[in-house]
């Protein structure tokens, strides 16, 4: 099998012409076909995520540990395509 790792766990396996992509629990296989269009629907959710979510930042005011915490903004009837 030929075997040629990538960034986070990923891997290809170039005979199967496979992209596999842990995620937790599970591996994500994709075709080099799947692939692009899987990004192209991860690139169009983050763009939509990107947009609508607000961090909010607190520093705890005894032992000065900062917490982020992220949360969604539904948009504005008008804002929705």
């Amino acid at each position: 099998m030929s075997k040629h790792e990538l960034a986070h766990g990923a891997h290809i396996d170039s005979e199967q012409e496979l992209i596999m992509l842990p995620v937790g629990n599970v591996t994500l296989n994709f075709s080099f076909e799947e692939w692009q269009q899987f990004c192209d629907v991860v690139e169009d959710v983050n763009t939509v995520i990107q947009v609508n979510t607000v961090e909010n930042v607190v520093q705890c005011p005894a032992c000065h540990t900062m917490m982020s915490y992220i949360h969604y903004e539904e948009p504005a009837e008008d804002e929705i395509n």
